[in-house]
């Protein structure tokens, strides 16, 4: 289970120091305070506190970055970050990584800031404001995923959703955010855009799981359904991926009636009839002419009659009816004749029943 952050401040850089914040203020471009007149020395022994502790090298450099970086010049920022970097440790080297990744931002290189953040979030997990490194990382992942970011190339500047798929799947493994239902809606949408149908199914499952209150978990039931269509290629010989995409569309519209997507799930619903249909026709038509096993071919029309009646395919189950009818009869076996003929008629009652507008002018 991921680690709960929140964002916070501290300061890193002691301000206690004035002439380290005079060096900070002279390299932004701003003047130096004029030197006040020192007090005179207090006589010995009466408690005079002592002078605070003249700052690192390192925190000099942070201090610079920061009075840069507030000052908007970002590009010459970085330089005292990365010497920040490499000369301080501990919450000065955090929090020059994390000014050096807002700096990356401001200037637009979202790849160089995800570099800086993912160090301060590997590296410092005590950063007190963690939280907000973690949210500067999902809106990089975002960006990518979305296409409004580039990453470097060999001498070009590309687009690269399944980085950003990669940023948000490290962080909703990692941290727990309540923002992570998007994430996970996000890294879903990535693979099945890929064709990568289990890995989007199991994204969209999470996202139900963990955040069952988001609204986006009746998208996310919804595109699981059509993930396990998708898985279906080998229906003609294992119908469970159907069977449960099946279950989910209804669960779907169980619970969501009135959602934006019920329109999408009765097309995906029609789909898996046509499906069926069709697979239960060419069974039909198998035992019928291959085998001459007019009982055999039956069972399947039933079916369809049963579980898909109203599918364009099955339109030609009334014709193989017949067919059936004839083989029957010509093997002497009268009782399938009769039935095959009557399914015929109560399944061309059913279709017409459907297609017949209502009194309220609409189909049933």
């Amino acid at each position: 289970m991921g680690r709960m952050h929140q964002g916070s401040r501290a300061p890193f850089v002691r301000t206690a120091a004035p002439a380290l914040l005079a060096l900070a203020g002279v390299i932004a471009g701003r003047p130096a305070p004029a030197q006040q007149p020192s007090p005179a020395a207090a006589p010995a022994g009466e408690g005079v506190a002592a002078p605070p502790p003249a700052p690192s090298p390192a925190e000099i450099d942070l201090a610079a970055a920061e009075a840069l970086r507030a000052a908007g010049r970002h590009e010459d920022a970085l330089g005292w970050y990365e010497r920040a970097i490499e000369r301080g440790s501990g919450q000065v080297r955090a929090q020059a990584l994390f000014g050096a990744g807002e700096a990356e931002l401001a200037l637009g290189r979202h790849y160089e800031a995800y570099l800086r953040f993912d160090r301060l979030l590997r590296e410092h997990a005590d950063f007190p404001a963690l939280g907000r490194a973690i949210q500067r990382s999902y809106e990089i992942g975002v960006a990518f995923i979305e296409g409004k970011a580039r990453r470097p190339w060999l001498c070009w500047q590309v687009r690269s959703p399944a980085l950003g798929a990669e940023i948000l799947a490290r962080l909703v493994d990692n941290y727990q955010e309540n923002y992570f239902d998007y994430a996970l809606l996000l890294i879903g949408d990535h693979h099945f855009a890929e064709g990568e149908w289990r890995r989007a199914a199991d994204a969209y499952l999470r996202l139900e799981q963990e955040f069952p209150d988001s609204e986006w978990a009746g998208t996310a039931l919804l595109r699981r359904a059509l993930c396990e269509l998708e898985l279906s290629a080998g229906y003609r010989y294992d119908d469970q991926p159907v069977r449960r995409a099946e279950q989910l569309l209804l669960e779907y519209l169980r619970r969501y009636p009135r959602g934006d997507r019920v329109p999408e799930a009765r097309a995906a619903l029609g789909r898996i009839a046509e499906m069926r249909a069709r697979l239960y026709l060419d069974n039909a038509r198998y035992y019928l002419r291959n085998e001459g096993r007019p009982r055999a071919a039956l069972v399947y029309l039933e079916a369809v009659l049963r579980e898909c009646p109203l599918a364009e395919a099955a339109a030609r189950a009334p014709a193989l009816l017949e067919q059936v009818a004839a083989r029957a009869r010509a093997q002497g076996d009268g009782a399938v004749a009769e039935r095959a003929l009557r399914l015929a008629g109560e399944l061309a009652r059913v279709r017409a029943a459907a297609a017949t507008p209502s009194a309220t002018g609409t189909e049933r």
